[in-house]
C-alpha cells in the first residue's frame, strides 16, 4: 500500500476518482495515524451523500447528474431524429469543487 510504502513522504493531497474509494483512503489514513487534513488532504469525485456525513467531511468535485441525463437524452434524440449512426463524442460538463473538512 502506498502509505507503508510512502514512509513519512506521503504526498500532501490525493484527488481520488470517486467518493466511495476516497472514503476508503480516508479509513486506512485513519488506521495508520494520518491525520486529514494535517498531513494529506483527500478530495473525492461525485459528491455522494456520505461524503458530507464521514468524520472528517469529505471534500468533492460534484458533477450534476440532472445535466449528464439531458446531455446523454438531447445526443440520442437527435441521432434517432436525424437517423444517423451513433458515434463516439467528446461531452464537456461542468463541476464545482466543494470543499469541506478533509482538505485545507
Amino acid at each position: 500500500m502506498i502509505i507503508q510504502q510512502s514512509g513519512s513522504k506521503l504526498p500532501k493531497a490525493f484527488l481520488i476518482g470517486s467518493d466511495s474509494i476516497a472514503i476508503r483512503a480516508m479509513r486506512a489514513l485513519a488506521e495508520h495515524k494520518i491525520e486529514i487534513p494535517k498531513q494529506v488532504s483527500i478530495i473525492g469525485f461525485n459528491d455522494i451523500t456520505s461524503a458530507q456525513y464521514v468524520t472528517p467531511s469529505l471534500s468533492t468535485v460534484h458533477v450534476s447528474r440532472n445535466a449528464m441525463a439531458r446531455a446523454a437524452f438531447d445526443l440520442l434524440l437527435n441521432e434517432q431524429f436525424q437517423k444517423r449512426n451513433m458515434v463516439p463524442r467528446k461531452l464537456t460538463i461542468g463541476t464545482s469543487l466543494i470543499i469541506r473538512d478533509s482538505s485545507i
